[in-house]
């Protein structure tokens, strides 16, 4: 059996891009909805009092909504396959940076969490969050049993989470 022929008993739908998950992005636009009303109502009177627009920081909320809307159309389109193959690099690297911000990390009201060259500054935790959930993907993926025995899956993958 040559390679052509594996390649035309796979699915169509597995070659293409899966359907989108319409219960979990409506989900996901009503808690972007829900954060942004949260930040107003949280948020107007200080936005009065220092912008003279009671929107002020809800916009930006708005605003960082749309990017990571943008973000995850755009993660969308990335073969899982390809995410996989960044999970254990990628723990590797913020695991890396977790540990030098406190050695050349950079005082931000009382507390060193942010890495800085220049004008630009980065909090590695929350790469790690992002690098942890790949990782635990893979692990979780590659088997699926560990999920259900306490100290061979659970307890090592809390373990890992205690890092970020």
């Amino acid at each position: 059996m040559s390679v052509t022929d594996l390649s035309s008993s796979v699915p169509k739908r597995s070659q293409e891009q899966q359907p989108m998950d319409w219960l979990l992005f409506v989900v996901t636009l009503v808690l972007l909805s829900f954060g942004v009303v949260m930040v107003f109502n949280a948020s107007y009177p200080l936005a009065i009092e220092f912008y003279d627009d009671k929107w002020f920081f809800a916009k930006k909320q708005m605003l960082w909504a749309v990017i990571g809307l943008t973000g995850l159309f755009v993660a969308r389109r990335i073969p899982y396959w390809k995410w996989q193959a960044l999970a254990v690099p990628g723990l590797v690297l913020t695991s890396l940076l977790l540990i030098a911000v406190h050695f050349v990390g950079h005082d931000a009201q009382g507390g060193q969490r942010w890495i800085g060259y220049g004008p630009i500054r980065i909090q590695p935790s929350e790469f790690a969050k992002f690098a942890l959930a790949l990782y635990l993907a893979k692990v979780i993926s590659a088997r699926p049993r560990l999920t259900r025995e306490l100290w061979g899956g659970v307890i090592p993958v809390l373990g890992v989470s205690l890092v970020s």
